[in-house]
């Protein structure tokens, strides 16, 4: 496979490519700076291409099921729904458990006239 300009794609014809790319000159750049400066630039490139293809697969879900597929959807229109219901359920559970408390009826207690002396007794010691 040539090179644009017509030249055969040699290891040298990279080297030399890359060195001029990086501010380098080809002939003070070892070829093994120009490899880890390759592998470096790869790396970079795939880590964009990662994000970018994870971006658009995002986008495709949302086109096909919605927002409320995200992870964070934005607090509005039928979302807004999803945003109230965890707030509003937890204030009225909370609401019944008061509710719920306060409507106990403690029994009135009558104590015997022996249970009575008793009670006296033990708080005059």
């Amino acid at each position: 496979c040539d090179t644009a300009d017509g030249r055969p794609a040699t290891k040298a014809y990279a080297h030399a490519r890359l060195s001029r790319m990086v501010g380098g000159d080809p002939v003070l750049t070892s070829e093994t700076e120009t490899q880890v400066i390759a592998r470096r630039m790869a790396d970079r490139h795939a880590f964009y291409l990662a994000d970018a293809v994870a971006s658009h697969r995002q986008r495709l879900r949302v086109a096909r099921y919605g927002e409320g597929v995200l992870f964070n959807p934005p607090a509005q229109g039928v979302n807004l729904v999803l945003w109230l219901a965890g707030p509003v359920l937890l204030l009225s559970g909370i609401g019944v458990a008061m509710a719920a408390g306060r409507r106990r009826v403690m029994p009135e207690v009558t104590l015997s006239t022996e249970e009575e002396a008793r009670v006296s007794e033990i708080l005059k010691e």
